[in-house]
């Protein structure tokens, strides 16, 4: 396999920054789940699941990372990007 670079190697990086152990999310994380059932931009599924923004955006990076939610990862990973779940 390729070692990622470029786009793909900044992604990585940023999200490299998530790898923290879970913590007592559950209902959290069941809630972005559901929120990013559907395709739809980090943002918007954070606002669907209840959660305020910075919690959510915490957690759905620390999703992202575990590949709990998936993305584009040829695509900047911002605010908005587009992800759903795994």
């Amino acid at each position: 396999m390729d070692e990622p670079s470029g786009l793909r190697e900044r992604n990585l990086a940023w999200l490299s920054g998530y790898r923290l152990p879970p913590g007592a999310e559950d209902g959290q994380v069941w809630a972005l789940l559901e929120a990013f059932r559907e395709p739809t931009g980090l943002r918007a599924g954070v606002a669907a699941s209840g959660l305020d923004e910075l919690t959510g955006l915490d957690l759905a990076y620390r999703m992202l990372w575990q590949r709990r939610l998936l993305f584009d990862d040829c695509q900047p990973l911002l605010p908005d990007a587009v992800a759903w779940t795994a």
